[in-house]
């Protein structure tokens, strides 16, 4: 019995990580903290209640940012940081789908091949019961078949005994007969208990 499954793809042996050309987290990470901001001069010679002041007014501190002269240059550092962040979840979020798409087939296939697996498990319990009543009736008919030959072996050695036959051989004979219509009787008897089978 072959078992066919529709749209089959056959999977790799082993699923492997995703490569990316962009930077992982941890190297932007790393690249963030490697860009360099200077505090511009004039900061350190303002007195502390106007630094305060500076700190507390968001809008002003917004203005000292912007005025910065390598503002741009770090704005666009971070900029390209944050698409490479962007570009790496967006791979992350495909390869995810992929893999739960592929995921889902696999289950679907394994669901499918356990139901499979346990009609054929229900087959072979048929075709043993099958088969064991089979070969069971047949086998009781041959044993019935020989101890009726048995049967009539015995009697053919007494019919043709006469009287001036040995005694020994004949009892010898008969009795080596008899034995073996027992054995097969007793064989025919297991078998109708279904104890055990026997041979004729």
């Amino acid at each position: 019995m072959s078992i066919r499954f529709q749209n089959f793809t056959p999977l790799s042996p082993q699923l492997k990580a995703p490569e990316f050309t962009v930077l992982n987290p941890q190297e932007l990470y790393s690249k963030l903290n490697q860009i360099s901001v200077e505090i511009p001069d004039y900061l350190h010679e303002l007195p502390v209640p106007d630094l305060q002041r500076l700190a507390s007014d968001l809008l002003l501190l917004k203005s000292e940012i912007y005025m910065n002269p390598k503002f741009e240059e770090i704005r666009g550092q971070i900029l390209g940081v944050v698409e490479n962040l962007v570009e790496f979840a967006e791979r992350l979020l495909s390869e995810y789908e992929s893999l739960r798409g592929r995921f889902d087939e696999v289950s679907l296939r394994l669901g499918e091949t356990n139901a499979s697996v346990e009609r054929l498990r229900r087959l072979d319990m048929e075709l043993s019961g099958s088969l064991y009543k089979f070969e069971s009736g047949a086998l009781k008919q041959r044993l019935q078949s020989a101890i009726l030959e048995s049967d009539q072996v015995a009697q053919n050695l007494v019919e043709s005994f006469k009287a001036d036959d040995s005694v020994g051989d004949f009892i010898k004979s008969f009795r080596a007969e008899r034995k073996v219509y027992h054995l097969r009787k007793e064989r025919l008897e297991r078998l109708n208990e279904d104890r055990v089978g026997g041979l004729l």
